[in-house]
């Protein structure tokens, strides 16, 4: 079973307000029902972040916030890349992602954890 961040669908929605002029992204993000969506699935991540890091799998430094802006950034390089390219780069470019999102570095990242909030567009 693929997990949310890999379906495909969840990728498609995502970038469907990116293939668009300006306004009209504008308008497809200030929608009521994507607003609930984005809410909903930000809640999720939330609460998968909190998981993770309750168990001891996710680094303590990593915010909701940091976690949504990584895999945002991840969907929004694949849109030049055609098909088959796009899955094989978001595959692996979700697999350093996460290998590098795992509590086993002594290291710890600049600045504080972003929350969903700072990505809070209103």
């Amino acid at each position: 079973m693929r997990t949310p961040a890999g379906s495909r669908e969840l990728r498609i929605t995502l970038r469907i307000p990116y293939l668009f002029l300006p306004a009209t992204g504008e308008a497809i993000r200030a929608d009521p029902v994507v607003l609930r969506i984005r809410g909903e699935l930000t809640a999720l991540i939330d609460s998968l972040v909190s998981a993770a890091q309750q168990e001891g799998s996710l680094r303590p430094d990593v915010g909701t916030g940091d976690v949504i802006h990584l895999f945002w950034l991840l969907l929004r390089g694949l849109q030049e890349m055609p098909g088959a390219l796009a899955d094989a780069a978001y595959d692996r470019a979700r697999a350093v992602i996460l290998d590098g999102l795992r509590a086993r570095s002594d290291a710890s990242l600049p600045g504080r954890a972003l929350t969903a909030r700072d990505l809070d567009p209103r």
